[in-house]
């Protein structure tokens, strides 16, 4: 569940999606049917709407550092992510690949067009894995590129082990930056490349979830490419079927502190998708 601060300074939006027993997109529901929790109290719903005027704007960010030496199927993967693509990115919507390493590099601009979006993936596709993971960095870099796209949702999906061991910027501070930005991240972790150790993966995992709960998104793992195609069809349905809920924030949201958010459905058989995170500062 993402959230931004809307327009009047007490007033939130989160972004939820919900989903039936059979992981379909339920699309009718009213205002009356969803209840907002802040610290265990009831806030007032200001409004509830389709998410779908709301322009897109993602960062695809994929590991191409020495540890995916091992990677035989990153081509497959590439053309997993071009279909994902083009079911998802609309006319107003746009999109930026980047392949990191020990540092960040774009291969494509903020584009909807699809042969470049293609051609971005191809070069990933054919990148020499070599050098350290600085995951945190470009998370940062990316974030703050998509940060200046104002009036725009924005979306983080990282492709990696999730075993940075260079970035300057801590798992916290990275948190925080996600936050503040506004940009809800959904790590795609591949368990088949190589780990240091069992603690190194245990540690990758516990990251990959705390940036995607505290940002807003929902993390995947996978161990094969038919795995990374359930995952993205699953993100798809998300940011193509989600409500954006307006609601009254506490004071302590309105200062900037860590708040639990809890968000519930009065149906049957249904569940709120991508809700965790805390409340980025109300600027």
């Amino acid at each position: 569940m993402q959230r931004e601060a809307a327009r009047d300074n007490d007033v939130e939006t989160a972004y939820v999606a919900v989903l039936d027993k059979k992981g379909n997109a339920v699309t009718d529901l009213k205002r009356e049917e969803f209840s907002v929790k802040q610290d265990g109290a009831a806030r007032e719903i200001v409004e509830v709407e389709s998410e779908t005027k709301t322009p897109l704007i993602i960062g695809v960010l994929m590991d191409v550092s020495g540890s995916t030496h091992s990677d035989t199927a990153r081509r497959e993967k590439m053309r997993t992510f071009t279909s994902f693509f083009s079911q998802v990115i609309q006319s107003s919507d746009e999109a930026i690949v980047a392949g990191f390493a020990d540092r960040c590099s774009a291969v494509t601009g903020l584009t909807n067009d699809a042969v470049e979006l293609r051609t971005g993936l191809q070069k990933i596709a054919e990148a020499r894995p070599s050098g350290a993971t600085a995951l945190y960095d470009c998370l940062v870099s990316a974030a703050e590129t998509l940060e200046k796209e104002r009036g725009r949702r924005r979306v983080i999906l990282a492709m990696s082990d999730f075993e940075d061991n260079t970035s300057r910027q801590s798992l916290q501070k990275t948190v925080l930056r996600m936050q503040e930005t506004g940009t809800a991240v959904f790590p795609l972790v591949e368990l088949t490349l190589p780990t240091d150790s069992r603690r190194a993966r245990k540690q990758a995992l516990e990251a990959a979830n705390a940036i995607a709960k505290e940002s807003g998104g929902a993390a995947y793992v996978f161990d094969k490419p038919q795995g990374l195609e359930t995952a993205l069809e699953r993100i798809r349905i998300v940011l193509r079927n989600s409500y954006a809920l307006k609601y009254r924030t506490s004071g302590a949201a309105k200062k900037g502190k860590s708040t639990a958010l809890k968000i519930e459905v009065q149906r049957k058989h249904v569940r709120v998708v991508a809700a965790g995170g805390r409340v980025a500062e109300v600027r």
